[in-house]
């Protein structure tokens, strides 16, 4: 883990100084992005946190991108559209059924597994001017209720009129 962090914190052209928020980490991560020589991080449990629906949608609405580095095929990632119908736009690996959630005007999809994959697909989501209340609008319509019971409607009558 270390070596992946090392390599992403290495490779990438992020200022040298910003806020990441880990969702649900595992402790050695901590550990980790302490143990590296070459940042000056200030890392520990007190990062993890719980927060309800209203919470993680504010959060998301303040962040300029979130990240899904996956390297499991997550069928439909709650993360990902959470934060699309937070209007912010996501960076996440090709695996599952990421990209297919993910647009060229909602994110940037990267190699999954590849670290300087990742830091790239950040710099640039971090230096592009992102249409927010875009994303949103377009993104709660998407993912509506409303909208899923309509495809899935025209679905089975499809499959019915067979």
């Amino acid at each position: 883990m270390a070596r992946r962090i090392s390599s992403f914190l290495g490779s990438t052209k992020l200022h040298s100084t910003f806020s990441f928020c880990v969702s649900n980490p595992p402790s050695s991560i901590f550990e980790a992005i302490n143990s590296l020589g070459q940042i000056n991080a200030s890392v520990n449990d007190s990062s993890t946190f719980h927060l309800d629906a209203q919470g993680v949608a504010s959060l998301l609405s303040q962040a300029k991108c979130s990240v899904m580095p996956s390297v499991c095929y997550e069928n439909n990632p709650l993360g990902v559209i959470e934060s699309l119908c937070a209007g912010t736009p996501v960076v996440g690996a090709n695996i599952g059924g990421i990209p297919e959630l993910i647009g060229a005007d909602t994110g940037i999809i990267f190699e999954s597994g590849n670290a300087e994959a990742l830091a790239t697909g950040i710099d640039m989501a971090m230096s592009r001017t992102w249409n927010h209340p875009d994303i949103k609008t377009a993104s709660i319509s998407r993912f509506s209720p409303e909208s899923h019971l309509k495809i899935l409607a025209n679905i089975y009558s499809g499959a019915t009129s067979e």
